[in-house]
């Protein structure tokens, strides 16, 4: 059993990578909820979200940047643009999650929510400084909110599909005797 143990970094990197890409080939399917109305979430978004707080380590940098620069060329967005607000979104996740894994789903599905609609914000800002043309608002909006409502599903099988939890808290003893929560 402990001979897996210098290989399990990369099959977590190995099993992010797979669920992303099926999350993507999901988005990308040719069927639409709704008949066509209603867009598909961005899956490769929610999930790498739910992975970097509940797996900060099993998230590297390297993977969540090919899986987000081949969201892009796959989705037809402006190539790096999603991937960088991909990566700043993930590294501000990575970071809250001692704060976040005491709170309940609701305030860390408006985390997400609240960083989802600034990265939003900020590519609508790069690609009008840029003069580079831009989706409609309200398709990037209507993809955003569908993507806001999928994250607890996203979640729900992240959790029981695939089994990532919040890092558990260790308890450090102290010189003084006391225990420390990290």
């Amino acid at each position: 059993m402990n001979d897996f143990l210098p290989l399990r970094p990369f099959l977590r990197g190995f099993l992010m990578s797979l669920a992303a890409i099926v999350g993507l080939l999901v988005t990308l399917s040719p069927v639409a909820p709704g008949g066509g109305g209603i867009p598909m979430p961005d899956l490769v978004f929610a999930l790498a979200c739910v992975w970097a707080l509940r797996r900060p380590t099993g998230a590297p940098l390297l993977i969540l940047f090919a899986l987000g620069l081949m969201s892009d060329l796959m989705m037809g967005r402006p190539v790096g643009l999603g991937t960088l607000t991909l990566l700043v979104v993930t590294e501000i996740l990575r970071g809250q999650t001692r704060t976040l894994r005491d709170l309940p789903l609701v305030v860390e599905w408006l985390v997400v929510a609240l960083l989802l609609i600034t990265s939003i914000i900020v590519q609508y800002l790069v690609l009008w400084v840029t003069l580079a043309p831009a989706p409609r608002v309200s398709d990037v909006l209507a993809a955003g909110a569908v993507t806001m409502i999928c994250y607890p599903i996203v979640v729900s099988v992240a959790r029981y599909g695939l089994g990532l939890r919040y890092p558990r808290r260790r308890f450090i003893v102290t010189p003084l005797g006391t225990d420390a929560v990290q």
